[in-house]
């Protein structure tokens, strides 16, 4: 009988490690976006484009003339799901003419910020990726900083490769 209770505590304790281990871990990061001058690109064609630029911006198909904030966190597990919220956000107006290259389709009143897992090396990352501008009623604001607390959810059990178990060689039949 001692034997048995034995076992069910270990088993019960490694549940409880196991399942304290899983646990999402909050991140909270403040992010500062440094607004430089419009940039000018040339197009395959000669063309000259103004674009609205900060450092370290990127560009992405939905709205290619917007730049775009991309990080990437190392997270513990491979998360199927974030949820966010944001705080302490501080804007400034754009100029007239710098407002004028915003797309007419780009109408957002909040930050939407992008969340996804990617695994690289054997390490799990969260990719964000958002575009820093918003309106507040019809004036265009410029994001300059603001607080994200991810809350990361629903965890992806790990694949390990396990090889090809049908291949032609591992039956010994190409004889």
């Amino acid at each position: 009988m001692k034997q048995k209770s034995w076992v069910l505590s270990l088993f019960f304790m490694s549940f409880l490690l196991f399942s304290f281990d899983n646990q999402a871990q909050n991140i909270n990061k403040t992010y500062t976006i440094e607004w430089e001058n419009p940039q000018i690109n040339i197009n395959e064609d000669g063309s000259e484009v103004k674009l609205l630029y900060f450092k370290e911006a990127f560009y992405e198909n939905e709205f290619p003339s917007l730049p775009v904030y991309v990080d990437k966190i190392l997270v513990p597990a491979n998360y199927n799901e974030y949820q966010y919220v944001i705080t302490d956000l501080t804007t400034e107006p754009f100029s007239s003419e710098d407002a004028a290259l915003i797309p007419s389709g780009y109408r957002y009143n909040n930050i939407s910020v992008q969340i996804s897992t990617a695994a690289s090396k054997n390490q799990n990352f969260a990719l964000i990726h958002f575009i820093p501008i918003i309106y507040t009623g019809n004036k265009a604001q410029k994001v300059t900083s603001f607080k994200i607390e991810i809350t990361p959810s629903s965890v992806t059990p790990d694949k390990k490769y396990k090889g090809v178990s049908n291949s032609v060689l591992s039956s010994n039949s190409l004889r």
